[in-house]
């Protein structure tokens, strides 16, 4: 009898802490009541109510990147000077730091911008740090996963990073039925919450062969709905061996082939995408790029110069094969902001741009 007690209770219980799924009706009702077609929150790398894995190579300056993007999501400034907010600037953005000490984190928001009295962005900004904490967030535990739906709720939280996966996941990283399951849950958490999108920052593995997958189990390449291959070009567990960074992604609706990026200024907080295209840079690319806006930037008097007179005067080439170097050259130039570019007639001209090329020589 007291079995039968306990087992009921049990299922009480459960019943209790389980809901119902509403009837969708079947698929032609589905379709014709089907919700507006989603646009992006950032274009061309995160569909609306995304969850994202960012799959970081060591050392490669992941929490950095996540700056960056915490960046865009307060202030509606592109993501890396190429990737549009496709909303207005987000309310509320909660950054669970494990990775760095709280001076160190709020000194990067700060060097970005985001800590300015006079300015609404650092309101909209919720860190949370967790290196001291005395109790890990683990989310087997019934009462941590209520205070992160109370905490997520009650500051209306519209996007989530977790930075990194390791430091709040507290199972085996090899077992596809444990992550699964934390991912799940993490997944309840942000729906109770009200939580739409969710990044969340993991290390790749250490061979050659997982250098742009997220280390341990198969899993995390099915569970979320963007993967980000984020590296640079060092070999695995090698410090990188310049500024230069690579950045891909793919997923639902979303296909970005490998793009590069660099760093803005000596402070190394602003990363953006320069114009030297996808995977390795065409040799010669960077110098001459450099020669351009140093030219532009330095030589006194030149101010404005159409293109043919340009390329004359720094030996480009602006026929047959070599003429596409010339043109990766220009676009890398004003991609860097090097130099402006506009055009008057069927000429184009080219002076020199808000930011000096001083880094690349």
């Amino acid at each position: 009898m007291r079995l039968n007690t306990a087992a009921q209770a049990k299922r009480l219980q459960s019943l209790a802490a389980w809901t119902e799924p509403q009837d969708q009706g079947d698929a032609l009702h589905q379709y014709q009541n089907r919700p507006p077609a989603p646009d992006w929150l950032i274009k061309e790398l995160i569909p609306p109510g995304s969850r994202v894995l960012v799959n970081a190579q060591w050392k490669t300056g992941k929490t950095t990147l996540g700056v960056n993007l915490l960046h865009t999501l307060v202030t509606g400034r592109d993501f890396l000077r190429r990737f549009s907010l496709a909303t207005k600037p987000l309310e509320a953005v909660a950054y669970w730091n494990h990775e760095v000490d709280q001076q160190t984190f709020l000194g990067w928001l700060h060097d970005r911008g985001l800590i300015d009295p006079d300015e609404p962005y650092g309101r909209r900004i919720f860190p949370l740090h967790t290196r001291d904490f005395t109790s890990q967030i683990n989310f087997d535990n019934d009462a941590a996963v209520e205070w992160a739906v109370n905490w997520l709720k009650e500051r209306r939280i519209e996007a989530w990073f977790i930075d990194t996966l390791s430091r709040l996941y507290t199972g085996s990283e090899k077992e596809n039925d444990e992550i699964t399951r934390w991912w799940q849950t993490m997944n309840e958490v942000a729906a109770k919450a009200g939580v739409k999108t969710v990044v969340i920052f993991h290390h790749t593995g250490y061979s050659e062969e997982a250098q742009e997958r997220g280390r341990g189990a198969s899993a995390l390449m099915g569970l979320p709905d963007v993967l980000v291959s984020y590296r640079h070009n060092g070999k695995p567990g090698e410090f990188p061996p310049d500024n230069i960074r690579w950045l891909k992604a793919f997923g639902r609706n979303v296909h970005l082939d490998e793009v590069e990026l660099d760093y803005a200024g000596d402070a190394k907080r602003e990363l953006f995408v320069t114009g030297s295209g996808n995977k390795r840079e065409t040799p010669g690319l960077r110098d001459a790029a450099a020669s351009v806006a140093l030219y532009l930037h330095d030589t006194p008097g030149v101010g404005e110069v159409n293109q043919g007179n340009l390329c004359k005067a720094l030996g480009l080439k602006t026929t047959g094969r070599s003429k596409e170097f010339t043109d990766e050259v220009l676009r890398t130039v004003v991609a860097n902001q090097w130099v402006s570019r506009r055009e008057q007639g069927k000429a184009i001209l080219y002076k020199a741009g808000s930011i000096h090329p001083t880094r690349a020589v």
